[in-house]
């Protein structure tokens, strides 16, 4: 699993990422770590400037 951190233009200036071999993360444990990479993101994002509405349609 990984996403993008993005600064305040959108643009993608770095990422985190998580990965395990299959026999060690089932995948309730994936969708959990996902969702805590996905808040994480947005964190560090926002402190960059980034905002959802700054998404681009």
């Amino acid at each position: 699993m990984a996403a993008p951190i993005r600064d305040a233009s959108n643009k993608i200036i770095g990422s985190i990422s998580v990965s395990s071999a299959a026999q060690y993360m089932d995948d309730a444990r994936m969708k959990a770590l996902t969702e805590q990479v996905l808040a994480t993101v947005h964190a560090i994002s926002h402190e960059f400037g980034w905002s959802e509405t700054n998404l681009k349609t």
